[in-house]
């Protein structure tokens, strides 16, 4: 602790504190100018992505609201991807549990086995993550042509 305040009450210590900041300084100023114009580009381009996303689901629901057959197809790709998603799940459960087995079991070849289930089961629960989020994305158009429908024919 003593060496900590020696460190602190010495000028070549509060010397070097003065040269950093002014580096650090310097170098800020130098690279503020092209990080604002970089967040600028990819902020334009993300408001541009998602003007297209919301133009392409207006235009799905309006295919949704004129369309029964598309409904339908819509609604069997929904519960493809909740199937898709539950086998997702159960894959990703199933092979933790073989994955810890193996690791409690032995070690040395059992340990890489697994290690590789663990891994196979993170990629399989995000791809379940992923297909339930597409599953609710498609009945969120279906509820929205669903409502335009109804409002229409009243």
């Amino acid at each position: 602790m003593q060496a900590f305040v020696d460190n602190l009450t010495s000028t070549h210590w509060w010397l070097s504190v003065v040269v950093v900041g002014v580096a650090l300084n310097l170098v800020a100023a130098y690279l503020k100018p092209r990080l604002d114009h970089w967040a600028g580009r990819h902020s334009a381009r993300a408001k541009e992505r998602q003007v297209a996303r919301a133009a392409k689901r207006m235009d799905l629901v309006e295919r949704l609201r004129e369309s029964s057959d598309e409904r339908l197809y819509l609604l069997a790709e929904e519960m493809r991807c909740r199937l898709d998603a539950t086998h997702f799940a159960l894959l990703g459960i199933g092979t933790a549990i073989l994955g810890t087995l193996a690791i409690a079991v032995t070690l040395g070849a059992a340990l890489w086995l697994g290690i590789a289930l663990f891994l196979f089961s993170f990629f399989s629960s995000s791809m379940a993550f992923y297909s339930h989020g597409k599953a609710m994305d498609h009945f969120s158009c279906l509820q929205e042509a669903r409502r335009n429908v109804s409002a229409s024919r009243l």
